[in-house]
């Protein structure tokens, strides 16, 4: 899709988006379309490093995970990060 994603092994997916405003301007869209995720910021977050943090729990069908990369790309898009 074009994010630039943590690498990681563990069930949270961390996706580097880098600008504050961006990372706030993708969690707020995300959330008006119904996903809930964690934006970190500096201090959280390391400078120019602001991320989306995801969190999947096998419960998580992969509906549930097409429905939500869905969002991020339509997002992501309008928002000129990917």
């Amino acid at each position: 899709m074009g994010y630039d994603v943590f690498p990681s092994r563990t069930a949270i997916v961390s996706i580097i988006i880098g600008n504050d405003n961006k990372g706030f301007e993708l969690w707020k869209g995300l959330y008006d379309e119904g996903v809930f995720v964690n934006v970190f910021i500096p201090p959280a977050a390391p400078p120019g490093l602001s991320m989306m943090r995801n969190s999947f729990m096998a419960s998580h069908r992969k509906e549930h995970l097409d429905v939500i990369l869905d969002k991020y790309q339509k997002i992501g898009k309008r928002l000129e990060i990917i």
